[in-house]
């Protein structure tokens, strides 16, 4: 093992890889503490122990509830990035429909007309629920 720090809860904290082990092989906290007085010359009563021991594992807890939130985060700005291509997407999805559906000529006449801008107002109405669909999931992340 390389040489331990000169601070004594420095030297735990290196420890603390022994410490953890000693306790899932069902150790008490007095065995453990007496195992690194012995083992490894750090002079700890009980109630240093545990107060290092629980300073330590609170460190522990804050740097992987830090790490959620980092992660949360990254998470949250895919959830944009998506939102934002999906609804791209359905802006080029409405144009390619409105292309697509336009009558060929001016002499297919008024009820072309009127079937044209029916089934436009439908494909556009169906566009809207996708694209409301989609944004309600991101929204729940």
């Amino acid at each position: 093992m390389s040489k331990l720090p000169a601070k004594k809860s420095a030297r735990f904290r290196k420890l603390l890889p022994v410490v953890e082990a000693k306790l899932e092989e069902g150790y008490s906290y007095e065995e453990v503490a007496e195992i690194l007085n012995r083992d490894y010359n750090l002079d700890l009563t009980l109630g240093v122990f545990r107060n290092y021991l629980y300073k330590e594992r609170k460190n522990q807890n804050k740097q992987a509830a830090d790490n959620v939130l980092s992660n949360e985060t990254i998470n949250n700005i895919a959830i944009q990035a998506k939102s934002q291509i999906t609804n791209k997407e359905s802006e080029t999805n409405l144009q390619a429909i409105s292309e697509t559906n336009a009558p060929k000529s001016e002499s297919d006449g008024d009820k072309d007309l009127s079937e044209y801008f029916s089934k436009l107002k439908k494909d556009i109405e169906k566009e809207r629920e996708n694209l409301s669909s989609n944004q309600s999931l991101f929204k729940k992340g």
